[in-house]
């Protein structure tokens, strides 16, 4: 007997897309097909986004949550966030924008956090606050 035929190597794979600076997440609609997760800036709520105008190029909680709710994504992860939207209340209002329109699971990461994804495509914080 030689150890090799007992040797049973698992993998997973992971089929992440992230998105950067980019006002039209439906850019990345063939890319996300099958995908886990996606990984997108959400620089500001919707309301904040109509005042500014669509010259900095940049999305909404609404458009992003909209975007993965219409594509099936199960996991989804926002970033880069308006200095507006960076305390309490301001993640507060991105969340309630997310929740409105997306029903799977997310999260607003700060600077630094780890996140894993398991086989089952359970997206969960490994530095949780």
């Amino acid at each position: 007997m030689k150890a090799a035929d007992f040797i049973q190597t698992l993998r997973h794979r992971v089929h992440a897309i992230v998105g950067g600076d980019n006002d039209h997440p439906d850019l990345l609609a063939q890319a996300c097909q099958d995908a886990q997760l996606l990984i997108h800036e959400s620089t500001y709520t919707q309301a904040i986004l109509d005042k500014v105008g669509s010259g900095p190029m940049h999305s909404s909680a609404k458009i992003v949550a909209e975007f993965a709710q219409q594509q099936g994504l199960i996991n989804l992860i926002l970033t880069h966030f308006s200095p507006r939207h960076q305390d309490c209340a301001g993640q507060q209002a991105i969340a309630d924008e997310v929740h409105q329109y997306y029903q799977g699971n997310f999260y607003l990461a700060d600077d630094f956090d780890q996140f894993t994804l398991d086989a089952t495509g359970q997206l969960s914080k490994v530095n949780p606050k």
